[in-house]
C-alpha cells in the first residue's frame, strides 16, 4: 500500500493527484447535460417504437410526458445513475467512496434517512393541512373525504411507484450531494460547494416554470434550502447514505399522496394507468400549481424544517469545519 493516496477516498475534500476534477462551471453544465440527455432517451425510444407501430403520435406531448411517465422515469434515473458512477470511476479516476458511497456502516444511515424522510414528509403535510383548516385553503381531495382510494388495484400501482421514486431520489443524491458536491469541494471551500450544488439542485427543477411562475419560484426556493440541508448532512456524515434514504422516503410519500389525490378525483371506472396519465398531464399539474395557498403552506414547512435541520447538524457535528470559508 506504499504510495497510496488516501485523499482519493475522502469525500468533500482534496481529490488526490490522480483524480481528474474539472472546472466548477464545467462540472455544473456537464452534470445538467448528462442528466437531461439520459432523462429523455427512454421516453424518446419508447415513443419511437410505438410511433413506428402506428400506436401513437411521436409529436404528441402526452407521448413523452404522460404515457411513458412511470416506466421512463425509472429507466431514465437508472441510466443517469450508471452514467455518473462510470464517470466517477473511469473518467475522473476516483473511487466511489470519494462521493460518499460504499463507506463502512452506511446501511444503518440509509435506514435512519428513510425514517427521517418519512417523518419529514408527514410533518410538512400535516402542517399544510392545519394551515388549510385555519385559513380556509383548498386541500387535496384525498384529505376531505372520498371512497375507493385504497382499492387493491390502486395499492398495486402505488407499490410500482415507490421503488421508481426511490431510484429517483437516490440518483439525485448521487449526482448533487455525491458527485457534484465532492467535485466542487475539491476545487473550492466546502461551504461554497454546498451552496453552489444546492443552487444547482434548485435550478435543475426549472421546468416548474411551465406550470406557474409563482409556484416555480416557491418550489425552487424550497428545493435550494432543502438541498442545503441534505448537503450539510452529507458532509457531516461523510456519506450520502442518510440523505439518499431521506430523499427517497420523502419523495415516495409525496408521490403516493399525489397519486391518491388523483384517485380521489378520478371519474368512476378509471383505471390506475388512466389516473396516472391524468395526474401527470400538463393541465392537471398546472391546476395543482395554481393552488398556491396550500403549496405555500407546505413549502414553508419544508423551509422551516430544513433550516432547523441545518442548525442542529452544525451544532452537533464536528467532523467538518464549515466556518473555514
Amino acid at each position: 500500500m506504499s504510495g497510496y493516496d488516501q485523499t482519493r477516498d475522502m469525500p468533500y475534500g482534496p481529490a488526490g493527484e490522480r483524480a481528474r476534477i474539472w472546472h466548477p462551471i464545467v462540472i455544473i453544465i456537464g452534470g445538467f447535460l448528462a442528466f437531461f440527455v439520459w432523462a429523455l432517451v427512454p421516453s424518446v425510444v419508447l415513443a419511437s417504437m410505438d410511433a413506428a407501430a402506428g400506436k401513437t403520435d411521436l409529436m404528441a406531448p402526452d407521448a413523452l410526458l404522460v404515457q411513458y411517465g412511470l416506466a421512463a422515469l425509472g429507466i431514465s434515473f437508472a441510466l443517469i445513475l450508471l452514467h455518473f458512477l462510470f464517470w466517477t470511476r473511469v473518467v475522473e479516476r476516483r473511487p466511489l467512496t470519494s462521493i460518499g458511497m460504499l463507506r463502512g456502516g452506511r446501511p444503518g444511515q440509509y435506514v435512519n434517512g428513510l425514517a427521517y424522510g418519512a417523518l419529514f414528509a408527514l410533518i410538512v403535510t400535516l402542517a399544510a393541512i392545519v394551515a388549510s383548516m385555519h385559513f380556509g385553503f383548498a386541500m387535496p381531495a384525498m384529505f376531505v373525504g372520498t371512497e375507493n382510494v385504497l382499492r387493491p388495484d390502486v395499492l398495486l400501482f402505488v407499490a410500482m411507484i415507490v421503488p421508481v421514486v426511490f431510484i429517483q431520489g437516490g440518483t439525485e443524491e448521487v449526482v448533487f450531494r455525491g458527485w457534484m458536491l465532492s467535485a466542487l469541494s475539491a476545487r473550492t471551500s466546502i461551504t461554497l460547494a454546498v451552496l453552489v450544488s444546492s443552487a444547482a439542485f434548485g435550478i435543475f427543477h426549472f421546468d416548474r416554470f411551465l406550470l406557474d411562475v409563482r409556484f416555480a419560484a416557491i418550489f425552487i426556493s424550497t428545493t435550494i434550502v432543502l438541498g442545503t440541508f441534505l448537503g450539510v448532512w452529507a458532509v457531516q456524515a461523510g456519506s450520502i447514505a442518510g440523505p439518499a434514504g431521506f430523499h427517497g422516503a420523502y419523495n415516495a410519500l409525496l408521490f403516493v399522496m399525489g397519486y391518491l389525490d388523483g384517485v380521489a378525483k378520478a371519474k368512476p371506472g378509471a383505471t390506475t394507468a388512466q389516473i396516472w396519465a391524468d395526474m401527470m398531464s400538463l393541465e392537471a399539474m398546472q391546476q395543482i400549481a395554481r393552488n398556491t395557498d396550500y403549496i405555500a403552506a407546505m413549502q414553508t414547512a419544508v423551509i422551516v424544517g430544513s433550516l432547523i435541520g441545518i442548525v442542529v447538524l452544525l451544532m452537533r457535528g464536528d467532523r467538518r469545519e464549515f466556518a473555514e470559508a
